[in-house]
């Protein structure tokens, strides 16, 4: 059966906006943009890409590759919050300890928050981990550069109509994943920056 041009972009974004993609990103800019060009800020930028966007992909990608499982969404989405929960906590101690860069820090501490808190709510409700893993990058970006995140904005309704349209998700589970990663990122960097 072929699908519909909207089911390709809304699948191609659904991809393009997970959150290890994201996370992977907003290390990328932070440390480029509100660091120093030091060799071991790179290294600290390096291990939260690994800990935040690397690791947590081989939670979407592994499934996938398992012939059992393929296919099976449910398995992937536990495998994924799985390896989320532990990598985001590992990840942000090892910051922590290494005394990386605050902001740094603060980024993985969102992250551990976020999915605390979505593991909690999807034990009964579906929220969005696609929204969630855009909602709190913005935040963060408006904590950080101010209106100069205005057009990170932008990625919101594109990933909320991309789950919805490949039907992952409703509004409303887009919308509490958002939420529930923009209050757990505004309340980590408000308390660590």
């Amino acid at each position: 059966m072929k699908k519909s041009a909207g089911v390709v972009v809304g699948t191609v974004l659904t991809y393009l906006l997970s959150a290890p993609v994201v996370a992977v990103g907003v290390v990328i800019l932070v440390a480029a943009t509100l660091l120093p060009s030091t060799p071991a800020n790179m290294g600290w930028a390096a291990v939260a890409a690994v800990f935040l966007g690397v690791i947590p992909l081989a939670g979407y990608v592994l499934p996938a590759l398992v012939r059992r499982t393929a296919g099976n969404e449910r398995v992937q989405r536990l495998v994924s919050f799985l390896v989320n929960l532990v990598s985001y906590p590992v990840g942000a101690v090892i910051l922590l300890i290494g005394q990386a860069p605050p902001v740094l820090s603060a980024i993985a501490w969102s992250y551990v928050a976020t999915v605390a808190a979505l593991a909690l709510v999807n034990l009964f409700y579906k929220a969005s981990g696609h929204a969630s893993g855009v909602a709190g990058p913005v935040v963060a970006f408006f904590m950080l550069y101010g209106a100069w995140a205005l057009p990170s904005l932008l990625l919101l309704p594109l990933v909320v109509w991309a789950r919805v349209k490949v039907k992952g998700h409703t509004w409303p589970q887009t919308v509490a994943g958002a939420l529930i990663a923009a209050v757990a990122t505004w309340g980590v960097f408000a308390c660590v920056l």
